[in-house]
């Protein structure tokens, strides 16, 4: 049987400043309000994406991935 976990188009909340969050935003109860949000696909623009991400100031020399967590208004995946 197959299942759809996250749809097509989910929004996601996301943070692409280059700064480094480390493992913080993996917390439980990290509060990612302030990110922010698009449907997905999400990337820098060059292949039909529905969010476009900021590179930085050098489309060349893109700064570290964007951080992302799981879709906005999903259910918990884990118990």
């Amino acid at each position: 049987m197959e299942r759809t976990f996250i749809a097509a188009g989910s929004e996601w909340r996301y943070l692409d400043n280059g700064s480094n969050q480390r493992t913080k935003w993996r917390a439980r109860l990290f509060d990612d309000t302030k990110w922010k949000a698009g449907p997905a696909q999400l990337g820098y623009g060059d292949n039909g994406e529905k969010t476009e991400l900021s590179f930085g100031g050098n489309s060349s020399n893109k700064q570290s991935p964007p951080t992302s967590g799981i879709p906005s208004r999903s259910p918990p995946l884990l118990a």
